[in-house]
């Protein structure tokens, strides 16, 4: 890490030398699997637009439905969730309970 943050102050002093060379740094950062069960997968594919949440946080911090139309919680371990009807995929295939 100490190393990193080192060659990152070399770099930045390099650029700020040279107002005409913009200094751009990236991290990229690739799905492990397309098994969203399989450790951080899930995030890493809902981060970079391949996945899409059945709910999503708001500017206000509430709970809105993303791909879910609604939800109900029918008993202690058991969520009956409502897809929106007129959801689709990027090839335009509806988004069903089947292939969701």
């Amino acid at each position: 890490m100490v190393f990193l943050v080192v060659q990152i102050a070399m770099l930045l002093s390099v650029a700020s030398a040279s107002e005409d060379c913009p200094l751009v740094i990236g991290q990229t950062f690739l799905a492990g699997s397309t098994d969203p069960t399989d450790g951080s997968t899930a995030w890493a594919l809902t981060s970079h637009g391949i996945a899409e949440k059945l709910f999503t946080v708001n500017q206000d911090g509430g709970i809105v439905g993303q791909v879910a139309q609604s939800i109900e919680k029918l008993d202690d371990l058991s969520w009956e969730v409502t897809l929106k009807s007129d959801y689709k995929f990027s090839d335009g295939t509806l988004v069903t309970a089947e292939n969701v």
